[in-house]
């Protein structure tokens, strides 16, 4: 005889049902409807405990009733996101070597096919920022662009679509631009930044993101009726696989995706060497890829920290 025993309704629990069989007196744990999760091992550790407690019901359900709420719906996992934007960007460490001349001679030498939109190149003068960029180049539509100023170069990609497909190796893409400009001019280059922004479709962003990361309490207190919700965090460290300290920034966030309107969770990751580096440091070309491999890589494991898969949990 198969049965069922509906759980309590609990803050995290709600909805799961154990589904029982009693062959000769002795239940045996079959399974637990409305678990998004793979519960299989600790619902064969629950069905010897039943067995051999020779139908001990009561225990079994007191115990389940403890440990399901732990298995907490998983609506937004790493798995979901594509990227929205790439963005790889190295710092001149002498802002006086800018040249406009051979970045346009390095950059369109390769890569006239991708930057085939118009050039917009301003004048150099002391009047204007070194941060703004004095070259733009840009493709004629797909997304790829470059940005060039005296104390920076920013090479990016943005999906104009959401049903666009993203190129292949989008991010290496990005890199070798700026490696390829870096290995004909041998410039110094004192900081490099890898910055990535994610995005997954999902209805009412807002309470999905906030469910993600807040208990019950929260989410019926100071976060009721949130238009949007942000998180943010950061911290400096050294990755294994990197000989830098790294800044990193993770912003996740409720939005929409215009024109749409889209209900969106987007998150951005920014990977960036320490400013106070940037007077010691030197990469070559070698060296950038190195990074903005490592850095990817370690922007994937971030990503899964913030929204793991269920075989993770």
């Amino acid at each position: 005889m198969a049965t069922e025993q509906r759980l309590p309704d609990g803050a995290q629990g709600r909805g799961y049902s154990l589904q029982l069989t009693v062959p000769f007196g002795i239940p045996r744990v079959m399974g637990v409807t409305g678990c998004p999760v793979d519960c299989s091992a600790f619902l064969t550790s629950l069905d010897k405990i039943c067995y051999h407690n020779n139908g001990c019901r009561v225990f079994i359900i007191s115990l389940i009733w403890q440990v399901v709420p732990a298995f907490k719906p998983i609506m937004i996992n790493a798995d979901q996101f594509r990227l929205l934007s790439v963005q790889a960007v190295v710092y001149l460490a002498n802002p006086e070597d800018f040249s406009q001349s051979k970045i346009l001679s390095a950059i369109l030498s390769s890569y006239s096919e991708r930057y085939n939109g118009d050039v917009q190149a301003l004048p150099l003068s002391g009047d204007i920022p070194l941060e703004f960029p004095r070259i733009v180049l840009q493709s004629a539509p797909s997304g790829w662009e470059l940005r060039a100023s005296p104390s920076r170069i920013d090479s990016l990609w943005s999906r104009l679509n959401l049903g666009d497909e993203e190129p292949n190796d989008v991010i290496g893409q990005c890199a070798e631009v700026l490696e390829n400009y870096v290995r004909n001019t041998n410039l110094r280059i004192g900081r490099v930044a890898l910055v990535l922004s994610r995005f997954t479709q999902v209805d009412n962003a807002t309470h999905e993101l906030a469910t993600h990361f807040c208990n019950e309490q929260t989410l019926a207190g100071p976060l009721k009726r949130s238009d949007n919700f942000e998180l943010h965090n950061f911290k400096a460290y050294q990755p294994e696989t990197l000989d830098l300290k790294l800044n990193s920034w993770v912003r996740c966030k409720s939005g929409k995706f215009l024109p749409i309107g889209a209900s969106v969770v987007v998150i951005e990751q920014d990977l960036n060497t320490i400013e106070g580096d940037k007077a010691t440091n030197s990469f070559s070309a070698d060296d950038l890829h190195n990074y903005f491999e490592n850095a990817a890589r370690e922007a994937d494991q971030i990503l899964r920290v913030y929204f793991p898969t269920g075989e993770q949990q």
